[in-house]
């Protein structure tokens, strides 16, 4: 079988194959290359057509560039395009790689910037945006602020009017003002009206509703099982003492209304008092005895027996000194408050005394009666100084301001009246309620002299201004009659007591104007 070779130069040759042997390499017989394409003839065709060149030796494996009939120039005739594959091939692989490692460096490095470039433009809007929201923000807050300059200037304007028009009302009006807010809930309401009023209007009853409105409320003593119907401050107003038809004197802690001691006595008590220095108590009853107590033991020190008939108020002289008794014998007696002697006796009213009390100074004594009227005394001598006539009815109690000024009284007639104590001319008359009769039981200066309270059988304890004759406050609470009233020393608490004739119990109460911590 002919087949024709051709190789990569171009080379054409025609080889029987037939007679070859098996394990023979072919190679070009010009340039000793290897054929690239073999294809079978027709030998017919190659006859008619061309001479068929010569064929290559077939060659045994181990000869394959030469043959034993070639000579080496043939062999070598091959190196030059081998030598220049190998030169093309030493300079292009590194050429390639060079280039190739170019190129995947510059595609690296344009896409990181491509990567920085993104992420710069990604960071630009960002900030961008954030500086939006940092501007909406701004403007919103700008706007909220505004809305709410404009509703505190309205809320000050709207103050402002109210302050006005509440300034333009009488101070006793505020004060119903704010009660009524008070039972209504609007404690923000009442507190309002109240910080209206200027400081020099601010008294006793003013701070009593501010503590209210912090939720300060009134302490109320209960231990007695009868009215209760006379009430002493200690000195230092660390104590108060209570005297009750139950037979009983007892000592409280006026902060808490924790009782500290009790005296027993053998008859209702109708009076009590502290000695100044708070070591002893004197308390007078139904048994017509005068009773010195030890103050802090709670043990009886004397008895003091000249009286014919209850013993209905005791008092200590400001300096501690003397002691005075007024009793239903129609009598004040003075007495050497250490020793228990009788000084001096009194003896010109036309019914029982009801009640006693020493001037500041403790130089003069006033007692009220049962015959309408309020006597002052010289506390030393016993002499009569005037006489005070106003009252038409038995009068129950009797007070000295405590600049010494004034006396108060409370009668059976519904009304109080503010007398002036030197002169004893009559100033002011109080009554009792404004529209009906109700008794006034008791009444006391507040310690500067711009208050007067009365206990009523309304029951309530009223506020006067002394000085206008005004009614200005009314504390209620109290379920029965109130027999006493008094401030502490301090004017900050006020004390009163009471209770149902007809019940088992009495009550002693603390309003308080402490602030509230």
């Amino acid at each position: 079988m002919l087949k024709r070779f051709s190789c990569f130069q171009g080379h054409e040759w025609h080889l029987a194959v037939d007679t070859l042997p098996a394990d023979a390499n072919i190679v070009c017989p010009e340039c000793g290359a290897l054929p690239e394409k073999a294809e079978v003839v027709d030998t017919r065709d190659a006859l008619v057509t061309e001479p068929v060149p010569e064929a290559a030796p077939v060659l045994p494996p181990k000869r394959r560039w030469m043959d034993e009939n070639e000579t080496p120039i043939r062999r070598r005739d091959g190196w030059p395009a081998a030598v220049v594959v190998l030169i093309l091939l030493a300079v292009g692989v590194p050429l390639l790689l060079l280039v190739g490692g170019g190129i995947l460096f510059m595609t690296a490095a344009w896409h990181h910037t491509e990567v920085v470039r993104e992420e710069a433009v990604a960071a630009e809007e960002e900030a961008k945006q954030a500086q939006d929201d940092a501007d909406k923000a701004n403007k919103m807050k700008e706007a909220v602020e505004e809305d709410k300059r404009k509703r505190d200037r309205k809320a000050q304007e709207d103050a402002k009017r109210r302050r006005e028009l509440a300034l333009q009302e009488p101070y006793v009006k505020r004060l119903a003002r704010v009660q009524h807010e008070l039972a209504r809930k609007n404690v923000i309401g009442a507190e309002e009206i109240l910080d209206f009023s200027p400081p020099e209007e601010r008294q006793w009853e003013w701070h009593y509703l501010k503590r209210l409105c912090h939720q300060g409320q009134m302490v109320t003593f209960k231990g007695h099982n009868a009215v209760v119907c006379s009430l002493p401050f200690r000195s230092d107003g660390k104590r108060i003492a209570s005297a009750s038809w139950d037979k009983t004197v007892k000592v409280w802690d006026p902060a808490n209304g924790q009782e500290h001691l009790t005296l027993p006595h053998p008859a209702t008590v109708r009076g009590v008092a502290f000695r100044p220095d708070g070591k002893h108590i004197a308390s007078g009853g139904d048994d017509g005895i005068v009773r010195l107590w030890d103050a802090v033991m709670g043990q009886e020190i004397m008895p003091l027996k000249e009286h014919e008939g209850t013993v209905w108020s005791v008092a200590f002289s400001p300096d501690g000194k003397r002691l005075a008794s007024a009793s239903e014998d129609r009598t004040v007696r003075v007495w050497d408050a250490t020793t228990g002697r009788r000084l001096v006796t009194f003896r010109e009213h036309a019914g029982a005394v009801y009640s006693v009390a020493f001037s500041p100074d403790s130089t003069r004594v006033a007692s009220a009666s049962e015959d309408q009227k309020v006597k002052v005394w010289d506390a030393a001598t016993g002499q009569e100084i005037f006489s005070l006539e106003g009252h038409r009815n038995k009068v129950y109690s009797v007070t000295f301001s405590l600049d010494g000024k004034y006396l108060a009284s409370s009668s059976w007639d519904k009304t109080a009246k503010v007398w002036d104590a030197v002169t004893g001319q009559l100033r002011f008359s109080f009554r009792g309620h404004p529209d009906k009769e109700v008794i006034v039981r008791s009444v006391a200066f507040s310690p500067d002299g711009k208050r007067l309270a009365g206990g009523t059988w309304d029951p309530a304890v009223k506020l006067w201004d002394p000085v206008s004759g005004q009614e200005v406050f009314s504390l209620a609470g109290h379920v029965g009659n109130v027999y006493s009233v008094l401030f502490s020393p301090d004017g900050k608490r006020l004390a009163s007591a009471g209770g149902e004739e007809e019940g088992s119990t009495g009550e002693v109460k603390i309003w308080d104007t402490t602030p509230v911590p």
